[in-house]
């Protein structure tokens, strides 16, 4: 009798090991799901701060100054074909205010590299941020620097060559024509800068819209 009671203890005990290592085991892992989820949750937060204040950044500035600086620039060029000296002398220097902006991608980029993107279980909003982040972000950064590139190698030579930027004026002996036709080419460019503006700023909406949603969970 005594050596059945005995086995049964020794099985009892067996059973209370396995269990106490699956109740630890069980703890342990919704602690840690619950840790993730906490962070994920914190990720994503970070993650709207930027697009909230980009979104801001384009629709309260970027948008409508680059869309008065493409005025000024289409401005210029109808002062040009119709030969209007004193208001090419006006406009032609406010050609400098040149302002872009990039999406600001430090958080993204930090959550990429150090593989806590999976931390983001839906995989639909994974996609859309690589999409937004690596692809149209960069477009608008690459559209940016083909203005910036542009603006520098071609009319800021240009303008060494043909002006006097202390007085102001264009030299008498300028290629009027060479002028018109650079900014011919550098409106389209601004024009594809500020049209690649409004998609971000449509992007950011939906992206900032599917991230709350997901977080409110």
């Amino acid at each position: 009798m005594m050596i059945k009671t005995t086995w049964v203890n020794h099985i009892l005990n067996f059973v209370a090991v396995i269990l106490g290592v699956y109740i630890a085991f069980h703890i342990s892992e919704r602690a840690k799901e619950s840790g993730e989820k906490e962070e994920s949750i914190a990720l994503m937060k970070a993650l709207l701060d930027d697009l909230q204040s980009d979104l801001t950044t384009y629709t309260d500035y970027q948008i409508p100054f680059n869309k008065q600086y493409e005025e000024q620039v289409d401005s210029l060029l109808l002062a040009l074909t119709n030969n209007d000296t004193d208001e090419i002398h006006a406009k032609l220097f406010q050609i400098f205010q040149v302002n872009n902006y990039n999406p600001t991608s430090t958080t993204y980029n930090s959550i990429k590299s150090s593989g806590k993107i999976r931390l983001i279980n839906d995989l639909s909003l994974q996609r859309k941020l690589s999409d937004f982040y690596d692809g149209a972000a960069i477009e608008c950064e690459n559209k940016n620097q083909i203005q910036v590139d542009f603006f520098m190698q071609e009319l800021v030579t240009w303008m060494t060559v043909n002006t006097d930027l202390y007085e102001t004026t264009i030299n008498k002996e300028a290629d009027m024509i060479v002028l018109r036709n650079k900014l011919i080419v550098y409106t389209s460019l601004v024009a594809q800068k500020i049209e690649q503006y409004e998609n971000i700023a449509e992007d950011i909406t939906q992206l900032k819209a599917q991230l709350e949603a997901t977080v409110n969970q």
